[in-house]
């Protein structure tokens, strides 16, 4: 749903119940909606999850307030008490969403991210912005990978990203680029020959000069 912090509550819910209408209306009554409700108290983040899935979201982005993000940083029981009790109010499954830049510089690592994993059993996943393949790593490692899925914040490193057990990636460049993007997960699932992989290797080159210049236009 784009960046939706620019947006004020009753532009959340309007947007939302159109994407679902507009979804339906072409026969995709299944794809699902991520909609993001970051805000900077555990209160309205809640709220906006509750909006959410009354507007007809199926998951919700939830990232750290940026506020006092000093005080977070000093308290990791405090970060991860935020995400758990958002999950445990959330009427729809929530991830976690790691994304340093909007934060103001709190990243989570992969201890925070087991442990909220396996104290909140509404949290599904976590999109990683930080772009730490070594994190994505230790994650898929360490969770249960058939109830919390990893996925790359970016398309541009969705390659090594899918090697170490990510489950895809939620990124700008399908908006602007479908089929390619599509080309490249699918060459992500079938490396069974060197051919496989250096097709895979050139697609995702080119997905990073992409997406390059898209962030670089401000997506």
């Amino acid at each position: 749903m784009g960046e939706a912090a620019h947006l004020d509550r009753q532009e959340r819910i309007k947007l939302i119940q159109t994407l679902r209408l507009a979804l339906d209306d072409i026969g995709l009554y299944k794809t699902p909606i991520v909609a993001g409700v970051g805000a900077n108290s555990t209160r309205e983040t809640t709220q906006l999850a509750h909006d959410a899935a009354a507007a007809g979201a199926d998951f919700v982005l939830v990232v750290l307030p940026g506020y006092y993000a000093g005080v977070l940083k000093a308290n990791p029981t405090a970060m991860r008490k935020f995400f758990v009790d958002v999950a445990a109010a959330s009427p729809v499954p929530v991830i976690i969403y790691n994304f340093p830049a909007v934060s103001a510089g709190i990243d989570l690592s992969s201890d925070d991210v087991v442990d909220i994993a396996n104290a909140a059993p509404n949290i599904c996943g976590i999109m990683l912005s930080c772009g730490n393949v070594g994190k994505l790593a230790r994650i898929t490692a360490l969770v249960d990978n058939s109830s919390f899925k990893t996925l790359s914040g970016f398309i541009d490193f969705l390659l090594p990203s899918v090697a170490v057990g990510s489950a895809g990636a939620i990124s700008p460049l399908p908006n602007v680029a479908p089929n390619f993007s599509f080309k490249l997960w699918r060459a992500t699932q079938s490396l069974g020959s060197v051919a496989d992989f250096h097709e895979a290797k050139e697609l995702q080159g080119l997905a990073s000069l992409g997406e390059t210049a898209l962030l670089k236009e401000g997506w």
